[in-house]
């Protein structure tokens, strides 16, 4: 069995989900945006801060080397070191899988995904409700004057509530 160092993983793991070097058979017929590129490669980057946080030599750490007391180094760095949100952490444990699971159906290593024991946390939501009449003066400013509101006397005399975001989130 040969080994492959896990920096050279992650590089054919990139590249791959660029579409870079892919059989027009498996391509996606719409390409991955930059932003979920962006986000993988820094979820990588993660386990490779870890990593050498935890003294390991990444120069020469194969992907045969991930193991379960890695996922626990890993599982520690992003709860204690990054303090992640619930939501957060799932989904970089999401990517490490992901990852992990490439890996083995891909480059055919015969490695146990180590990442897939990790336990996801629980993620609680708090939506707030809001009235029907806020709801309509919230419309009513971004439509009518792009968020500008001139305020009463003691007050800043002018503020702007508009946020390019609004209009998107409301549809």
């Amino acid at each position: 069995i040969s080994t492959v160092l896990l920096i050279h993983c992650i590089a054919k793991y990139m590249r791959w989900l660029s579409g870079e070097g892919v059989p027009a058979h498996e391509k996606r017929e719409i390409e991955r945006s930059r932003d979920y590129l962006a986000e993988v490669e820094r979820v990588l980057k993660y386990l490779v801060e870890c990593l050498r946080q935890n003294g390991h030599d990444v120069s020469s750490f194969t992907i045969q080397d991930l193991s379960n007391e890695i996922a626990g180094e890993v599982y520690l760095y992003f709860l204690e070191t990054k303090k992640f949100s619930p939501a957060y952490f799932n989904k970089n444990v999401i990517i490490l899988t992901s990852f992990v699971s490439w890996v083995k159906e891909e480059l055919g290593y015969d490695i146990r995904n180590w990442f897939e024991r990790i336990k996801k946390k629980e993620v609680h939501y708090h939506p707030e409700m809001i009235s029907e009449e806020e709801f309509e003066a919230m419309m009513k400013l971004v439509k009518e004057n792009k968020g500008i509101r001139k305020y009463e006397e003691g007050r800043k005399r002018i503020g702007n509530l508009y946020r390019n975001w609004l209009p998107n989130g409301f549809r």
